[in-house]
């Protein structure tokens, strides 16, 4: 009896040898395959299989200047399709639409067109352009306003153009066309002006659309030269005519240059419209958009630089890859030269040309 209890003892305690031996072998496989303790998920460089814990500790991999890094780019492209116009000289003029697809802001947004005849001779020395209207935007690195910006996100991700010529209409005409565009940093403008109320409409004493109404700075600096650009559209919801020289009335101001300026508009302060540009019957017009655009204006202290002009209208960002190598009142005389001419040309009436 004796021996037959020692012989159990042994068996029992050979059946606890093995079942340990077998715990560590195990345990030691775990370690060899995953590289971690039993039951720690968060000191391992390599994810564990088992493991739920999804978040990043201190001793997780960070990624490194060799890892792929996402892109952000703007990328502007025809929004619909461009229509033509001729003046009452004959002469051709394109109107249309731009949209940016990208995910970040597209700068100094151009079409260029280029004109060829009936062989595909160029008929113009130089390619015809004009810069988009669209979102009034602060271009960081120059440190001023310019509304030939497409936001990307609706609705400031479309913006309108306007191209004059001087070549007389013939159905033979054909063009190609290029859309350039930067991806320069911007920011919102320090003033914010928005449209106050409603806007009324009216008929000029020709007959023609007049608009008007009100508009409020939300922001918190001066908002002068602002102008307020109608885009206007037909019952498809093309694109039949822009009015951009709508400028926005304020109050006077001083300009340390010793001239002034009625376009004004104080913080918390309104200004006013009334179209003159427009040319175009009521009963052409089913739509409109409209943009506005505006230069920030703080008090000068000491020598801060001038950005002064009469007109505000247009300036030309191909000559500003560093507006500090130019004096601004040469840009904006430029500008003032592309105004006039566009003036000139909203002095002769225009027809619209179905092909």
């Amino acid at each position: 009896m004796r021996r037959v209890t020692i012989l159990m003892l042994c068996f029992s305690l050979f059946l606890c040898s093995s079942f340990l031996l077998y715990g560590c072998i195990e345990e030691k496989d775990k370690k060899d395959k995953y590289g971690i303790e039993s039951g720690n998920t968060e000191t391992s460089n390599t994810k564990n299989s088992s493991s739920n814990n999804n978040n990043l500790t201190d001793d997780q991999p960070q990624p490194t200047d060799d890892q792929p890094q996402p892109t952000h780019k703007a990328n502007v492209e025809l929004y619909g399709s461009i229509r033509e116009v001729i003046d009452s000289d004959g002469d051709i003029e394109l109107l249309g639409e731009l949209k940016n697809t990208g995910d970040i802001d597209a700068t100094f947004c151009k079409i260029t067109l280029t004109f060829k005849d009936n062989e595909g001779n160029n008929i113009e020395s130089d390619p015809s352009f004009t810069y988009v209207q669209g979102t009034n935007k602060t271009i960081t690195a120059l440190d001023y306003e310019n509304n030939a910006v497409l936001e990307p996100t609706e609705p400031n991700n479309i913006g309108a153009f306007m191209l004059f010529t001087d070549i007389p209409y013939k159905y033979g005409i054909h063009y190609d066309y290029a859309i350039e565009w930067r991806e320069d940093e911007t920011s919102s403008p320090d003033a914010n002006l928005i449209v106050d109320g409603s806007i009324s409409s009216s008929e000029t004493g020709d007959g023609f659309l007049e608009l008007s109404g009100k508009v409020k700075n939300t922001g918190t600096a001066i908002a002068k030269d602002g102008y307020i650009i109608f885009i206007l559209k037909d019952s498809t919801g093309g694109v039949i005519g822009i009015a951009p020289l709508n400028p926005i009335k304020g109050t006077t101001i001083d300009l340390p240059d010793g001239g002034s300026t009625d376009t004004a508009v104080s913080p918390h302060g309104t200004g006013t419209f009334t179209t003159c540009s427009i040319m175009l019957y009521p009963s052409e017009v089913s739509s409109y958009d409209y943009k506005i655009k505006w230069l920030d204006y703080h008090e000068p202290a000491g020598s801060q630089r001038m950005r002064e002009t009469s007109s505000g209208f247009i300036n030309n960002p191909d000559l500003i890859d560093n507006i500090d190598q130019y004096d601004p009142k040469v840009l904006w005389k430029e500008g003032d030269r592309e105004t006039d001419r566009l003036k000139e040309k909203l002095q002769k009436g225009k027809k619209t040309v179905q092909r």
